[in-house]
């Protein structure tokens, strides 16, 4: 880097405050007109938007997209179509409205069935923790836990005003 340049950039890095942004936007400018610009190579231009064009069909379908293969494949869908709509109906038959009732009672019966199932297996949840919750409480409750439980309280306490204390110090700073 040239000397000029390095005290235009030491000079902008300076400025970069935010009481000074003028003066480091000045700077800045000063500092990217002795960045010398290059122009891209002869050509680039030219090469990019070639590669932008769209891509050649493949030869082997490019008949298929005349105007006359066009036409036939549509008016050929459209004919099969109009069949499978006459045909369709005697082919698979309509379902009465028993049957669709029945389908429908089948299918809420095995939805309230699944339901049940979810809320037993809650129900049986809730009973296990409520178990283990009774189990503990007999155990805290007895005289020596409820003293090891209140010295560790204690001790907890204890190490909480000791951490603050040697924290106090780096209270400023932060």
């Amino acid at each position: 880097m040239e000397p000029d340049l390095k005290d235009q950039i030491r000079g902008w890095l300076a400025a970069e405050r935010p009481e000074t942004r003028d003066e480091a936007e000045t700077a800045f400018r000063l500092v990217f007109r002795l960045v010398p610009r290059y122009e891209p190579l002869a050509g680039f231009a030219g090469r990019v938007l070639a590669r932008m064009q769209p891509a050649r069909r493949f030869q082997l379908f490019r008949g298929f997209t005349d105007a006359r293969w066009g036409r036939a494949v549509t008016a050929a869908s459209l004919l099969l179509t109009g069949l499978a709509v006459l045909v369709l109906p005697q082919v698979v038959p309509v379902p009465s409205p028993a049957s669709v009732v029945g389908t429908m009672v089948t299918l809420l019966g095995s939805l309230v069935t699944g339901l049940e199932r979810v809320v037993d297996f809650g129900l049986w949840v809730w009973a296990l923790l409520s178990d283990i919750g009774l189990a503990v409480r007999a155990v805290v409750t007895t005289p020596p836990m409820a003293l090891i439980l209140s010295l560790n309280g204690g001790l907890a306490i204890a190490s909480l005003l000791g951490l603050r204390r040697l924290m106090a110090r780096y209270e400023e700073s932060l």
